[in-house]
């Protein structure tokens, strides 16, 4: 007979181990496909399924490309203060030019701020 007993039994074995140590890895794949979801969710972004892959397809390399991309909610907000530094007024032709850059209010038809030099818009 070609095949005996102990081949069967010897290849049984080893597929039974295989498909084990398959389905772990899947398992693990899987595992680190939802973490990468979560953490790319906290880090506000969109398209999870995405992400979802990224961490399923690449394992651990997908993990740490989750971890090292920028958190979108933890963008710094503009200051409060930036419109008094920087205000943005209009050019008015009744009243004369606000200049941006200083704040001073320019005579009508002044094309340069007489406080600073400054271009005037």
């Amino acid at each position: 007979m070609i095949l005996s007993f102990d081949f069967v039994e010897r290849l049984g074995g080893g597929l039974a181990k295989g498909l084990i140590a398959g389905s772990i890895l899947a398992v693990i794949a899987i595992i680190i496909g939802f973490v990468c979801v979560s953490i790319m969710k906290k880090k506000g972004y969109d398209m999870l399924v995405g992400w979802f892959f990224c961490g399923l397809c690449l394992g651990v390399i997908g993990l740490i490309i989750c971890l090292c991309i920028e958190d979108k909610t933890k963008q710094i907000p503009p200051s409060p203060y930036d419109s008094y530094v920087n205000p943005s007024m209009p050019y008015d032709h009744q009243t004369g030019a606000q200049c941006p850059h200083c704040g001073m209010t320019n005579p009508l038809g002044a094309h340069f701020c007489n406080g600073c030099g400054n271009k005037l818009n």
